[in-house]
C-alpha cells in the first residue's frame, strides 16, 4: 500500500515503540522524479552518467508533503515516529541512493516549505537537520543561524566519519545548544582492524570512549551503525567473507547480546533522563588513557570512567 520500500523497517519499528523507544525516519533520497538525475541514486556510477543527484528546485515544494505521507503510512500500520530528517549525508556524493545539498540549500528547502511538515495531524513530531558525514559546521550552522530555520529544526545531527567527536561535532553543537536544540550522533560504526575475529576490550573501551567523548561534545543522542553483526550488538551467527575467503567468528553466536551491547546498555541505562555535569581535571582528548564524564540524575551522581591504562587513578 505504498509505493517506497518501507515495510522492511516496520517490525522492528512496532518492537521499538513497546518498549518505549524513539523511532525516527532519515531520507536516502526523495523519490527520483522529483531530482535532477531521475533516480534515487545519488549518481556517482559510471552507469549513472556520473550525474550528480540533487533535489530540483521546482520539487521543493513536494518534499516536506513527501514526508507527511511516511508518516501517515506509519501512522496507517500501527507506528508514531517521533522524528523525521531531511537528508541522510547531504555531502556525500554516491553511487547507492543518496541526494546531494549545498549547505544553502538545505537552509532554502527548510525556510521556504518546512512549515509544510503537518505537525497539526502529527503532533509531536520532531524535524532533523540534514546529517553531514562528518558532522560539519558549514552544514549546521547556516540552519541556526537562520531564525526561520531555526524554528523549524529541532534536533542538528550528524555523523563522525573521518572526525572524532571533541573536533567537529563538539563545534558543531555550539549553536544548537545555545538555541535549546537537541544535538544526535545519528551513525557510525566502530570496526577498524576487527577483520574475522570480535572486538578485543581494548577496543570495546575505544567504543566507550567514543560514547564518552560524544556525551562531553553536548550529544543527547547516539545511534550506532548497527545493530545486528559481529562488531556490534548482537551476533548473527554468520561466517564473515574476506577476500573470498569464508571465516568463521569465535562468539558471534546467532541473537546473542555481544560485548559491546554491555558497553552501550551500560550509557543507555544510567546516563538517559540525566543532566551532563561541568567538570574539572576529567576532560578528555581523543581516546585518552583514561577518561570521565559526570551526570546528576534525581539524588543520583553518575560517574562514567573509562580507564585503558594498568595503573589506579585518582578521581
Amino acid at each position: 500500500d505504498s509505493p517506497y520500500d518501507w515495510n522492511g523497517s516496520l517490525p522492528s519499528a512496532k518492537i521499538v515503540k513497546q518498549r518505549g523507544g524513539i523511532v525516527f525516519g532519515t531520507p536516502w533520497s526523495p523519490p527520483g522524479e522529483y531530482k535532477t538525475n531521475g533516480t534515487a541514486q545519488g549518481g556517482n556510477a559510471d552507469d549513472q552518467g556520473n550525474q550528480r543527484g540533487k533535489l530540483r528546485t521546482d520539487c521543493y515544494d513536494k518534499f516536506f508533503p513527501w514526508l507527511n505521507t511516511f508518516l501517515a503510512w506509519m501512522k496507517k500500520n500501527g507506528v508514531d515516529v517521533d522524528a523525521v530528517s531531511i537528508q541522510n549525508e547531504p555531502d556525500w556524493w554516491v553511487s547507492y541512493s543518496g541526494c546531494l545539498y549545498d549547505p544553502q540549500d538545505l537552509v532554502k528547502l527548510v525556510k521556504n516549505y518546512a512549515w509544510m511538515l503537518d505537525r497539526e495531524t502529527y503532533p509531536g513530531v520532531k524535524l532533523i537537520s540534514g546529517e553531514s558525514l562528518g558532522f560539519t559546521q558549514n552544514y549546521t550552522d547556516p540552519l541556526m543561524e537562520d531564525l526561520v530555520c531555526r524554528n523549524q529544526i529541532d534536533i542538528v545531527a550528524g555523523h563522525l566519519y573521518g572526525h572524532a567527536p571533541l573536533e567537529y561535532m563538539k563545534q558543531s553543537a555550539v549553536l544548537p545548544l545555545k538555541y535549546g536544540k537537541e544535538v544526535w550522533m545519528t551513525e557510525h560504526s566502530v570496526t577498524d582492524n576487527i577483520g574475522a575475529r570480535l572486538p578485543n576490550w581494548h577496543e570495546q573501551l575505544l567504543f566507550a570512549e567514543e560514547l564518552n567523548e560524544c556525551m562531553q561534545a553536548g550529544c543527547t543522542g547516539y545511534i550506532y551503525w548497527y545493530m545486528r553483526a559481529h562488531w556490534a550488538f548482537v551476533g548473527t551467527g554468520e561466517p564473515i567473507d574476506i577476500d573470498g575467503k569464508k571465516y568463521t567468528i569465535t562468539g558471534n553466536t546467532k541473537n546473542k547480546l555481544l560485548p559491546r551491547a554491555y558497553v552501550m546498555s551500560h550509557f543507555s541505562k544510567h546516563l538517559t533522563g540525566s543532566t551532563r555535569l561541568q567538570t574539572k581535571g576529567i576532560a578528555s582528548a581523543t581516546n585518552a588513557p583514561y577518561e570521565a564524564s559526570a551526570y546528576i540524575k534525581g539524588d543520583s551522581l553518575i560517574v562514567m570512567a573509562i580507564d585503558t591504562t594498568k595503573n589506579a587513578q585518582n578521581l
